[in-house]
């Protein structure tokens, strides 16, 4: 029986430690040269989207010296562009990374030790800001204000986890950050206990098996800080067996990208899944974002419509829901 204890205090032992694998530096790549159109075929003027300028992208490949193939990271579509409207570009490794996550071996064994202490198979929580609130992320798939169109083999994924989606979670609130759901200070006395942080509280009130964790709040400290508390944050989710699904952010208000840098390589310590939104935007006007540089724009979940998916608050919606929907099948 000793053995059998020791067995599994180091089986947690080696779900908790961080899973290092090294980040790779800057990589060649194409953006857009100006504002281009990306069609439907190489001979035919049926134009799919519109990309701004300096737009990233995605999946290129030579057809022939004139055009080249993409995927529009928005909506998954493949198109076709001008060679003549690309140039030469360098991007971050993590900038590259699929918007949809794939599932390491090291998540599915977090999800498994979580299926053994008890937690919840058809739950999810969300650790986020004023960003992640029901009223606009993810709570429309518990109202039935959405339409799949196409995407409509999401369904299972949404009756799955129905609940889920417009629940008040104890870790989202408007203003939260990194470093307050990890302070008791900012705990719902009404529903927390004494001595819990709203980490803490979420879980035990909802046993969740997967998490997002979207902070897209302004970071005021040095990135140091922030580092510090996201890797307090998901060691504490693979503690209770919890996936955590870490989400990239649309804008670059800190500058240099070290925000989405330093969640990219938490991602990759602990082996979690990364759902990489900034890339899903970038092909959107402005890079999916209000003349402010920080609020997405609006737009409806209506999938069936393409239109609604040239605003950030729909593809923000529709990826997540993916992501969820790709760990939950990569888990289970």
């Amino acid at each position: 029986m000793r053995f059998v204890l020791i067995g599994v205090l180091l089986l947690s032992a080696l779900l908790i430690a961080p899973f290092v694998q090294p980040t790779a530096a800057a990589q060649s790549a194409l953006c857009t040269a100006q504002r281009a159109r990306v069609f439907a075929c190489t001979d035919c003027n049926r134009v799919l989207f519109r990309y701004p300028a300096n737009t990233l992208l995605y999946n290129t490949a030579e057809v022939d010296r004139e055009w080249l193939s993409l995927t529009d990271t928005a909506t998954g579509e493949q198109g076709f562009i001008r060679a003549v409207d690309t140039q030469p570009c360098s991007a971050a490794e993590w900038q590259l990374r699929p918007v949809i996550p794939s599932v390491s071996e090291r998540a599915r064994e977090i999800y498994a030790r979580g299926m053994a202490l008890g937690n919840d198979p058809k739950a999810f929580s969300v650790i986020g800001d004023c960003q992640s609130v029901p009223a606009f992320f993810l709570g429309t798939f518990d109202e039935d204000t959405y339409a799949l169109g196409k995407y409509d083999y999401l369904q299972a994924t949404i009756d799955h986890f129905r609940g889920s989606f417009n629940r008040r979670n104890m870790t989202v609130h408007s203003g939260f950050n990194v470093a307050s759901v990890l302070t008791e200070t900012w705990a719902d006395p009404k529903r927390c206990e004494i001595g819990e942080t709203p980490l803490m509280c979420e879980y035990r009130l909802h046993k969740p098996s997967i998490a997002f964790v979207s902070m897209e709040t302004i970071w005021s400290g040095d990135v140091a800080g922030y580092e510090s508390h996201l890797r307090q944050i998901v060691s504490y989710l693979v503690e209770q067996g919890v996936v955590p699904i870490l989400g990239t952010k649309a804008d670059n208000i800190e500058g240099g990208h070290r925000v989405n840098a330093v969640i990219a390589q938490i991602a990759d310590e602990f082996g979690v899944p990364l759902w990489n939104f900034w890339l899903a935007v970038q092909p959107l006007p402005n890079h999916g974002l209000q003349e402010d540089g920080f609020h997405l724009t609006f737009s409806r979940n209506i999938f069936s419509d393409p239109s609604r998916l040239r605003g950030a608050w729909a593809v923000r919606n529709l990826t997540a829901l993916q992501a969820l929907d790709a760990v939950w099948q990569g888990v289970r």
